[in-house]
Protein backbone atom coordinates (compact mmCIF):
# COMPACT_ATOMS: atom_id res chain seq x y z
CA UNK A 1 0.00 0.00 0.00
CA UNK A 2 1.35 3.11 -0.98
CA UNK A 3 0.74 6.29 1.67
CA UNK A 4 0.58 9.69 0.27
CA UNK A 5 2.51 12.47 1.51
CA UNK A 6 1.45 14.70 3.91
CA UNK A 7 1.80 17.77 1.90
CA UNK A 8 -0.03 15.53 -1.26
CA UNK A 9 -2.65 14.62 1.78
CA UNK A 10 -3.68 18.01 2.92
CA UNK A 11 -4.18 18.89 -1.04
CA UNK A 12 -6.66 16.37 -1.69
CA UNK A 13 -8.25 17.25 1.58
CA UNK A 14 -8.93 20.85 1.01
CA UNK A 15 -9.97 19.78 -2.49
CA UNK A 16 -12.79 17.38 -1.67
CA UNK A 17 -13.82 20.00 1.48
CA UNK A 18 -17.38 22.07 -0.23
CA UNK A 19 -16.13 25.21 -0.22
CA UNK A 20 -19.05 27.24 2.42
CA UNK A 21 -22.53 28.35 1.19
CA UNK A 22 -22.79 31.71 1.50
CA UNK A 23 -26.13 32.80 4.18
CA UNK A 24 -29.46 33.05 2.65
CA UNK A 25 -30.20 36.94 2.80
CA UNK A 26 -32.44 37.69 5.68
CA UNK A 27 -36.56 38.46 4.14
CA UNK A 28 -37.23 41.72 4.68
CA UNK A 29 -40.59 41.26 5.14
CA UNK A 30 -41.78 37.61 5.89
CA UNK A 31 -45.95 38.31 6.14
CA UNK A 32 -45.64 39.73 2.78
CA UNK A 33 -46.33 36.76 1.02
CA UNK A 34 -49.35 34.39 -0.37
CA UNK A 35 -49.44 32.47 2.40
CA UNK A 36 -49.66 35.68 4.63
CA UNK A 37 -52.15 37.38 2.36
CA UNK A 38 -55.49 37.03 4.08
CA UNK A 39 -55.63 40.51 5.89
CA UNK A 40 -57.27 43.62 5.37
CA UNK A 41 -55.59 46.41 3.46
CA UNK A 42 -55.96 50.16 2.29
CA UNK A 43 -54.64 51.18 -1.39
CA UNK A 44 -51.36 53.83 -1.04
CA UNK A 45 -50.81 56.67 -3.68
CA UNK A 46 -48.21 59.30 -2.86
CA UNK A 47 -47.26 58.30 0.71
CA UNK A 48 -50.88 58.65 1.93
CA UNK A 49 -53.40 55.81 2.60
CA UNK A 50 -56.85 55.56 0.95
CA UNK A 51 -59.71 54.29 3.24
CA UNK A 52 -61.96 54.91 0.54
CA UNK A 53 -60.40 51.77 -1.17
CA UNK A 54 -59.79 49.14 1.00
CA UNK A 55 -60.27 44.80 0.47
CA UNK A 56 -60.30 42.18 3.24
CA UNK A 57 -58.83 38.73 2.10
CA UNK A 58 -59.92 35.20 3.17
CA UNK A 59 -58.91 31.98 2.88
CA UNK A 60 -60.76 29.74 4.45
CA UNK A 61 -59.02 26.03 3.48
CA UNK A 62 -58.04 27.36 0.45
CA UNK A 63 -60.98 29.10 -1.07
CA UNK A 64 -60.21 32.61 -1.59
CA UNK A 65 -62.77 35.14 -0.77
CA UNK A 66 -62.55 39.15 -0.14
CA UNK A 67 -64.78 41.94 0.01
CA UNK A 68 -63.63 45.19 -2.36
CA UNK A 69 -64.99 49.01 -1.49
CA UNK A 70 -63.98 50.55 -4.47
CA UNK A 71 -64.44 54.29 -3.60
CA UNK A 72 -67.57 55.72 -1.52
CA UNK A 73 -69.18 53.01 -0.13
CA UNK A 74 -69.51 50.58 -2.33
CA UNK A 75 -68.79 46.91 -1.38
CA UNK A 76 -68.11 44.33 -3.63
CA UNK A 77 -68.49 40.74 -3.08
CA UNK A 78 -64.83 38.94 -4.54
CA UNK A 79 -64.15 35.41 -5.04
CA UNK A 80 -60.52 34.41 -5.35
CA UNK A 81 -58.45 31.69 -7.16
CA UNK A 82 -54.76 31.41 -6.82
CA UNK A 83 -52.09 31.76 -9.13
CA UNK A 84 -48.51 31.29 -9.49
CA UNK A 85 -47.55 34.22 -8.01
CA UNK A 86 -50.77 35.92 -7.31
CA UNK A 87 -54.33 35.61 -6.68
CA UNK A 88 -57.18 36.86 -9.25
CA UNK A 89 -60.53 38.03 -7.04
CA UNK A 90 -63.35 38.49 -9.38
CA UNK A 91 -66.53 40.30 -8.63
CA UNK A 92 -69.28 38.09 -7.42
CA UNK A 93 -73.07 39.55 -8.53
CA UNK A 94 -76.40 39.14 -7.23
CA UNK A 95 -78.49 36.43 -10.11
CA UNK A 96 -79.97 40.16 -11.73
CA UNK A 97 -76.62 41.69 -12.20
CA UNK A 98 -75.08 38.37 -13.09
CA UNK A 99 -77.20 37.45 -16.48
CA UNK A 100 -76.52 41.54 -17.27
CA UNK A 101 -73.05 40.52 -17.06
CA UNK A 102 -73.76 37.50 -19.17
CA UNK A 103 -75.26 39.21 -22.12
CA UNK A 104 -72.51 42.04 -21.93
CA UNK A 105 -74.77 45.27 -20.80
CA UNK A 106 -72.68 45.43 -17.36
CA UNK A 107 -68.58 44.64 -16.16
CA UNK A 108 -67.28 42.86 -13.60
CA UNK A 109 -64.19 44.11 -11.12
CA UNK A 110 -61.31 41.95 -11.35
CA UNK A 111 -58.72 41.96 -8.74
CA UNK A 112 -54.83 40.78 -9.09
CA UNK A 113 -53.27 40.94 -5.68
CA UNK A 114 -49.26 40.28 -5.58
CA UNK A 115 -46.90 39.86 -2.88
CA UNK A 116 -44.14 42.58 -3.69
CA UNK A 117 -41.81 42.39 -1.14
CA UNK A 118 -39.34 44.66 -2.57
CA UNK A 119 -41.77 47.44 -1.12
CA UNK A 120 -43.10 45.21 1.48
CA UNK A 121 -46.71 45.91 0.13
CA UNK A 122 -49.20 44.45 -2.16
CA UNK A 123 -49.23 45.16 -5.82
CA UNK A 124 -52.50 45.14 -7.17
CA UNK A 125 -53.74 45.22 -11.06
CA UNK A 126 -57.49 46.51 -11.34
CA UNK A 127 -59.53 45.39 -14.47
CA UNK A 128 -62.83 45.48 -15.88
CA UNK A 129 -64.18 42.77 -17.25
CA UNK A 130 -66.84 42.35 -20.17
CA UNK A 131 -68.51 39.53 -21.86
CA UNK A 132 -68.39 40.34 -25.98
CA UNK A 133 -69.49 37.54 -28.57
CA UNK A 134 -69.67 34.76 -25.49
CA UNK A 135 -65.98 35.80 -24.55
CA UNK A 136 -64.35 37.67 -21.70
CA UNK A 137 -62.73 40.97 -22.40
CA UNK A 138 -60.07 42.81 -19.77
CA UNK A 139 -59.50 46.32 -19.48
CA UNK A 140 -56.96 47.37 -16.86
CA UNK A 141 -57.91 50.52 -15.28
CA UNK A 142 -54.90 52.62 -14.81
CA UNK A 143 -51.28 52.40 -15.87
CA UNK A 144 -49.10 49.73 -14.24
CA UNK A 145 -49.71 48.66 -10.48
CA UNK A 146 -51.55 49.87 -7.78
CA UNK A 147 -50.19 49.44 -4.07
CA UNK A 148 -52.05 48.20 -0.75
CA UNK A 149 -50.71 48.58 2.47
CA UNK A 150 -51.71 46.52 5.60
CA UNK A 151 -54.83 48.38 7.57
CA UNK A 152 -52.90 49.96 10.83
CA UNK A 153 -54.64 47.72 13.84
CA UNK A 154 -55.55 50.92 15.60
CA UNK A 155 -57.94 51.53 13.10
CA UNK A 156 -61.50 49.97 12.54
CA UNK A 157 -63.60 50.15 9.34
CA UNK A 158 -66.13 47.70 7.54
CA UNK A 159 -65.98 46.09 4.89
CA UNK A 160 -68.68 42.90 4.05
CA UNK A 161 -71.45 44.12 1.62
CA UNK A 162 -75.22 44.55 3.22
CA UNK A 163 -77.32 41.58 3.24
CA UNK A 164 -80.53 43.52 3.58
CA UNK A 165 -81.72 46.77 3.71
CA UNK A 166 -82.10 49.52 6.82
CA UNK A 167 -85.57 52.00 6.62
CA UNK A 168 -84.86 55.82 8.37
CA UNK A 169 -87.37 58.33 9.45
CA UNK A 170 -91.12 56.55 10.20
CA UNK A 171 -90.01 53.90 8.13
CA UNK A 172 -87.67 52.62 11.11
CA UNK A 173 -90.65 52.45 13.52
CA UNK A 174 -93.45 51.59 11.37
CA UNK A 175 -93.70 48.55 9.92
CA UNK A 176 -97.07 49.54 7.43
CA UNK A 177 -94.79 52.51 6.64
CA UNK A 178 -91.81 50.58 5.35
CA UNK A 179 -94.13 48.06 3.45
CA UNK A 180 -95.57 50.90 1.81
CA UNK A 181 -92.29 52.31 0.57
CA UNK A 182 -91.28 48.30 -0.47
CA UNK A 183 -94.45 48.80 -2.73
CA UNK A 184 -93.73 51.86 -4.27
CA UNK A 185 -90.05 51.96 -4.79
CA UNK A 186 -88.72 48.16 -4.66
CA UNK A 187 -86.40 49.11 -1.74
CA UNK A 188 -86.12 51.25 1.17
CA UNK A 189 -86.32 54.65 0.36
CA UNK A 190 -83.14 56.84 1.30
CA UNK A 191 -83.94 60.38 1.64
CA UNK A 192 -84.40 61.74 5.22
CA UNK A 193 -84.26 64.80 7.45
CA UNK A 194 -80.81 64.99 8.87
CA UNK A 195 -81.00 65.58 12.81
CA UNK A 196 -79.11 64.02 16.36
CA UNK A 197 -81.94 61.03 16.61
CA UNK A 198 -82.09 59.71 13.21
CA UNK A 199 -84.42 56.18 13.46
CA UNK A 200 -83.44 53.86 11.28
CA UNK A 201 -84.40 50.37 11.56
CA UNK A 202 -85.58 46.88 10.19
CA UNK A 203 -88.04 43.66 10.82
CA UNK A 204 -87.24 40.30 10.81
CA UNK A 205 -88.71 37.00 11.46
CA UNK A 206 -87.83 36.27 15.23
CA UNK A 207 -87.82 32.41 14.64
CA UNK A 208 -85.68 32.65 11.78
CA UNK A 209 -83.20 34.86 14.01
CA UNK A 210 -82.37 32.38 16.41
CA UNK A 211 -84.11 29.93 19.19
CA UNK A 212 -85.21 31.42 22.48
CA UNK A 213 -82.08 29.89 24.46
CA UNK A 214 -80.16 32.92 22.28
CA UNK A 215 -80.09 36.87 22.95
CA UNK A 216 -80.11 39.12 20.26
CA UNK A 217 -77.54 42.73 20.01
CA UNK A 218 -76.19 45.06 17.36
CA UNK A 219 -72.96 47.03 16.32
CA UNK A 220 -73.75 49.90 14.66
CA UNK A 221 -71.44 52.10 11.90
CA UNK A 222 -71.78 55.62 10.25
CA UNK A 223 -70.20 56.11 7.34
CA UNK A 224 -67.96 52.36 8.02
CA UNK A 225 -66.80 53.26 10.61
CA UNK A 226 -67.83 52.49 14.37
CA UNK A 227 -70.57 54.44 16.34
CA UNK A 228 -68.92 54.94 19.29
CA UNK A 229 -70.80 53.51 22.50
CA UNK A 230 -73.29 51.52 20.40
CA UNK A 231 -71.98 48.49 19.79
CA UNK A 232 -73.10 45.29 21.43
CA UNK A 233 -76.82 46.73 22.03
CA UNK A 234 -79.77 44.63 23.06
CA UNK A 235 -82.23 43.69 21.03
CA UNK A 236 -85.63 42.90 22.79
CA UNK A 237 -88.62 43.59 21.18
CA UNK A 238 -90.58 41.14 19.36
CA UNK A 239 -94.40 41.48 18.15
CA UNK A 240 -96.33 38.77 16.49
CA UNK A 241 -93.29 36.73 15.81
CA UNK A 242 -91.49 40.03 14.45
CA UNK A 243 -88.16 41.22 15.89
CA UNK A 244 -87.42 44.72 16.01
CA UNK A 245 -84.17 46.35 15.54
CA UNK A 246 -84.05 49.70 15.76
CA UNK A 247 -81.78 52.48 17.07
CA UNK A 248 -81.35 56.57 16.44
CA UNK A 249 -78.60 57.72 15.10
CA UNK A 250 -76.87 61.11 15.59
CA UNK A 251 -76.07 62.44 12.17
CA UNK A 252 -76.49 66.10 11.56
CA UNK A 253 -74.69 66.03 8.19
CA UNK A 254 -76.30 67.29 4.81
CA UNK A 255 -75.57 64.79 2.10
CA UNK A 256 -74.97 60.78 1.25
CA UNK A 257 -73.94 58.68 4.43
CA UNK A 258 -73.83 55.07 5.63
CA UNK A 259 -75.66 53.62 8.11
CA UNK A 260 -74.74 50.22 9.10
CA UNK A 261 -76.50 47.68 11.47
CA UNK A 262 -74.39 44.04 12.19
CA UNK A 263 -76.87 41.77 13.51
CA UNK A 264 -75.43 39.31 15.91
CA UNK A 265 -77.04 36.37 17.61
CA UNK A 266 -75.63 34.54 20.89
CA UNK A 267 -76.46 30.82 21.76
CA UNK A 268 -74.14 28.71 24.49
CA UNK A 269 -71.97 31.85 24.67
CA UNK A 270 -70.47 31.87 21.31
CA UNK A 271 -71.98 35.14 19.32
CA UNK A 272 -72.56 34.86 15.83
CA UNK A 273 -72.73 37.59 13.02
CA UNK A 274 -76.73 37.21 11.60
CA UNK A 275 -76.89 39.54 8.77
CA UNK A 276 -75.25 42.91 7.65
CA UNK A 277 -77.85 45.44 7.49
CA UNK A 278 -77.29 49.02 5.68
CA UNK A 279 -78.68 51.81 3.86
CA UNK A 280 -76.91 54.66 2.05
CA UNK A 281 -79.17 58.07 3.05
CA UNK A 282 -79.36 61.41 1.73
CA UNK A 283 -79.79 63.64 4.68
CA UNK A 284 -81.42 66.89 3.71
Amino acid sequence: MTLLAPALFALVACQSAEPDKPAAPADPCPDVSLEGLPGQYLKWAGGTADHTRRIEVRNDDGTWEGWFVDGGFTKKRMAGAQRADDVAFTEVLADADEKRFQDGSRDKTRLYFQPYKKKCTIRVIQAKVRVKEGKETEQQQGAGYQEYVPLPAHYTFTFQPADETLFLGRAASDEAVAAKQIARSGTAEPATDLGEAIPVGLWTDAAADGGAECTFNMDLFFDDQPVEGKQGLPVETVQNGRRHWYAEWFAPYSGNHMFEMYRYKTCGGQRDLIAVAAIEAILM
